[in-house]
């Protein structure tokens, strides 16, 4: 059943999508280990105990031990189960974030609970929830469009506001609740940004990486194609050379001659010097040529392709991700196993994205043999395709499709496969996109 843009299922589950989306997925899933939530636990039950047992504290707060452990326990098992799905599955699912978002309120919650059931603590509690409103949403990147986490806690304010009678506390928690969500909202937003810098840089820092190998590659074939004229042509080796016939010559007039024997090694030592400049200089020339350059290494593409699609499954769960059944065969890249990961990487985040709006459901993996001994690794999606400007445009432009996209993938993974020896070609079918990653094949010597 399609459902319609406007439906409300759809404004709230869109933007859902698209906040679990951009969360880190290895992050989640190390600071949502069991072993936190026990800490935590231990921890709140320590401070409560301190609170609950200093009778000055105590007074301050009201609040009672077992009061305020009572609170704690809906938000350990919401914890918990939260972890062991987590590690069960090894993904970020959207069920499995949606628990993860309820156990975060259900932390607000307990911390309301708390607020509540104490007598004097209202601003305590609530600054409380301020410092941890203020961390959720740094890392979980909330922004007005996708305000879960601050609806959230705005309905814990409220249910505070609706038990606690005192006009005083009323009041505190009115200031406090503005501060929170507005400070919960900008710290997202910074978040947000933050995150978006770094991911940027990284893919700048890669085309720039891109770029150099291309270049210096393309630097080397010129400078190997001229490499004997080169040679011929260096005045020191010239001369060298020249000098090397000319003791040898006399070398040879000398040993005829029958002269002492220590002119006849200091010849050989000189002889042996014009051989070692000959010897550096070519040297020289060889190395100029390979400074800086990335050696061409064997990579085992199977290996590369299963963890990129690993981890693809863990950010995308909703895709499908179909590989070869047979093993794919090894390749050459320019930089080793490292630009192969950037390279594919980018070309399946792309296929995974979409246009930004509609997203791939399925995408698969073939590879062909092709004439030259080389490889054609296919990717398909049954994605919106590409946009026939986009294809119309070199990859250089840095054009994309998406709303916030720079192009800079697709381009730095072109530069990375053109200086191992290759090239992406783009091209639409019946059902998306297909990218076509050529490399040279391992076995070709």
């Amino acid at each position: 059943m399609k459902i319609s843009d406007n439906s409300i299922f759809y404004l709230i589950v869109h933007p859902f999508r698209n906040w679990k989306n951009r969360q880190d997925v290895n992050f989640i899933l190390a600071a949502t280990n069991y072993k936190n939530w026990i800490v935590s636990e231990i921890f709140l039950i320590f401070m409560f105990a301190i609170i609950s047992f200093l009778p000055k504290l105590n007074n301050a707060i009201g609040l009672t031990f077992w009061v305020a452990i009572f609170g704690t326990i809906p938000v350990f098992i919401g914890g918990i189960l939260t972890s062991y799905l987590l590690k069960k599955q090894g993904r970020l699912s959207e069920v499995n974030f949606l628990l993860l978002t309820i156990s975060n309120i259900l932390l607000y919650g307990n911390i309301g609970v708390a607020m509540i059931a104490s007598e004097k603590g209202t601003l305590l509690f609530g600054s409380l929830l301020l410092f941890v409103g203020v961390y959720h949403s740094y890392f979980h990147q909330v922004n007005i469009r996708e305000p879960f986490l601050a609806l959230g806690m705005l309905l814990v304010f409220c249910f505070c506001f609706y038990h606690i009678k005192n006009t005083e506390d009323r009041s505190i928690l009115l200031v406090m609740c503005s501060i929170t969500i507005t400070a919960m909202l900008i710290s997202g937003k910074t978040g947000k940004d933050h995150f978006d810098n770094i991911k940027k840089q990284n893919e700048l820092r890669a085309l720039m990486d891109a770029q150099i190998i291309e270049s210096k590659t393309s630097e080397l074939v010129k400078l190997s194609g001229a490499f004997i004229r080169i040679l011929g042509n260096n005045h020191d080796a010239g001369n060298s050379i020249s000098a090397m016939r000319f003791i040898l010559d006399d070398l040879y007039h000398s040993m005829k001659k029958k002269k002492i024997q220590i002119q006849v090694i200091k010849k050989i030592s000189t002889l042996q010097n014009c051989l070692k400049s000959i010897e550096t200089t070519w040297e020289d020339i060889k190395n100029a040529g390979q400074k800086d350059i990335g050696k061409m290494e064997v990579i085992e593409t199977d290996q590369v392709v299963k963890e990129i699609f690993r981890l693809m499954k863990l950010r995308f769960p909703n895709i499908k991700f179909i590989l070869p059944t047979t093993q794919m065969p090894s390749v050459f890249v320019n930089g080793g196993n490292s630009n192969l990961y950037r390279i594919f990487e980018n070309i399946v985040l792309n296929a995974c994205q979409g246009d930004g709006k509609i997203k791939a459901k399925q995408i698969v993996l073939n590879y062909s043999v092709l004439e030259k001994n080389r490889i054609a690794l296919i990717l398909q999606d049954d994605g919106p395709g590409f946009q026939k400007e986009i294809l119309a445009s070199p990859l250089s432009e840095l054009k994309s499709s998406k709303k916030d996209g720079s192009g800079l993938g697709l381009y730095t993974a072109y530069l990375l496969a053109t200086a191992s020896g290759g090239t992406i070609i783009r091209e639409n079918n019946n059902t998306g996109a297909k990218v076509s990653l050529i490399l040279n094949l391992a076995t070709f010597l």
